[in-house]
This record gives structure tokens, sequence and C-alpha cells, in this order.
């Protein structure tokens, strides 16, 4: 489950607390989105994640083998309940070596990959990651400039 919930990490940039609360309902897997409502995000603004490769592959395995009810969350623990992937991250990481490593850095990853993206901007930007502010979006906009010859050309 910790496999599936990093590769969504990875591919969406949303935070740990919007996948381990993610439900089957808010998934389209024919539209490979995932819909995040108002109350599941940080800044209280539904957004929509799109989910491609891997992330993509894993999901739709997954979704073959989900219970009955779409109230039920995509990658549940054991016990039923939200799967506690921060401190599962944590063991794991200390385990091989890289106390260094928490899941949120899989965000800023993210950020800055896909802030080199032919026509990104620092609004879109945000909008992808559902920042609030474009200081955040900020951070990652030193990649943008990199490809700014090619835009103006």
């Amino acid at each position: 489950m910790l496999g599936h919930i990093f590769a969504m990490l990875m591919a969406t940039g949303a935070r740990t607390s919007e996948i381990t609360g993610l439900r089957w309902r808010d998934a389209d897997i024919k539209n490979k989105t995932i819909r995040l409502s108002s109350s599941s995000t940080k800044n209280k603004q539904a957004r929509t994640l799109f989910v491609a490769g891997r992330a993509w592959g894993r999901l739709d395995e997954h979704s073959k083998i989900r219970p009955i009810s779409d109230d039920s969350l995509v990658f549940p623990y054991y016990t039923g309940a939200e799967y506690p992937a921060t401190r599962a991250f944590r063991k794991a990481s200390n385990r091989i070596g890289y106390d260094w490593f928490i899941p949120h850095l899989t965000r800023h990853t993210w950020a800055s990959r896909v802030s080199t993206m032919p026509g990104m901007t620092v609004q879109r930007l945000c909008q992808l990651a559902g920042w609030s502010s474009w200081q955040m979006a900020q951070r990652c906009a030193h990649a943008m400039q990199s490809d700014n010859h090619d835009v103006m050309a």
C-alpha cells in the first residue's frame, strides 16, 4: 500500500493527507483524474489531480480489487482506517538509512519537475498544486526560467 501511496504522491504533487484520505467516489478511473473536495485540501479549495504513468497503472490495477462501496478509502490501512503513511515512510526510510526523508519532499520534487514542462506558468503551477499564494510556486519558478529563450523564440 505504501508503494501505491508513494507513486501517487510523486505523480500528482498531492499532500500525503489528500492521498491517504482519498475515497473511491473521488477517483475517476475512466478520465484518469482524482477530484479533491474543498474539505480534503489544506486551503479548502477543490482541485483536480491528473494521474499518469506508473501511478496511473498502479491505480488502475488497484481499482480492480476495490470494495463495493464508493465511500471506501482507496488506500486503507489493514484496520480500515486511513493509512498512517507519514509514520510508515519514516520507519521505512530509517531502515534504509534515509532518515532525512519525509513524504512532503515528493510534493517539492513533483513541483520542480512540473515547472519545467513547456507552457507551465506560475499561475498554472499554483492551480495544479493547490497553493493559494504565489510565493510557494516561486520556489520552483527558477526551473521555468531556463526555457524563456525558447518560449520567446
